[in-house]
């Protein structure tokens, strides 16, 4: 038998195989959100999600691939909010796009914490880190500028960081109104608004 041929994990195909994998991700966000990353066992993941050690590693040969399975699932749900919201960023007035803004960070916040913490401690998906993080500023530029056609498209990129740097106030305020200290998010999205409506209709 040769040597050092690496056998791939199995991609589910059928409807079954699918919902399973699900399962499996579902259990490892709730563990790695509890545990932590090097706490999270696959024995964990698999009792959690219900599922017979072999067939969990039929799918995911070891936590990385985990890891890297969670991270694309979060990858994937970003580009979609943002396509999404790019779709109907001309129909909105710009209190309504920055309400959407700031729910789509809530939606899957724990997801998207994770995924971050997979990008901060792999030293070798830092090109990815930045890579990711290029790509979701170009894409919300594309946002602004299908909200604001007549803003200065120069100006654009900048805003965008702005606008991004803000919604990652999001992780805080969480855990503010989490503590009951008073509904902060409705603040968050007039900051927001007030932002982007001073920067967007200065033309050039």
């Amino acid at each position: 038998m040769s040597k050092g041929v690496e056998i791939p994990a199995r991609i589910p195909i059928r409807r079954h195989g699918v919902a399973r994998v699900e399962a499996i991700l579902e259990a490892a966000t709730k563990l790695f959100a509890e545990r932590g990353l090097q706490g999270t066992t696959m024995s964990a993941v698999a009792e959690e999600s219900g599922t017979a050690p072999g067939s969990l590693y039929r799918f995911f040969r070891n936590r990385d691939e985990v890891w890297d399975a969670l991270l694309d699932r979060y990858v994937a749900l970003r580009y979609d909010q943002l396509s999404e919201l790019r779709a109907c960023a001309p129909l909105m007035t710009t209190q309504e796009l920055a309400r959407h803004m700031v729910q789509d960070m809530q939606n899957r916040f724990q997801l998207r914490k994770l995924a971050m913490s997979f990008l901060e401690i792999r030293e070798d998906l830092a090109p990815r880190r930045r890579e990711l993080r290029l790509e979701i500023l170009r894409r919300t530029a594309d946002v602004l500028q299908a909200h604001a056609p007549e803003a200065d498209p120069e100006r654009l990129p900048v805003i965008a960081r702005m606008a991004s740097q803000m919604l990652r106030m999001v992780a805080g305020l969480e855990k503010v109104e989490a503590d009951g200290e008073g509904a902060v998010m409705p603040e968050l999205e007039r900051a927001l608004c007030l932002y982007l409506t001073d920067t967007l209709r200065r033309v050039p």
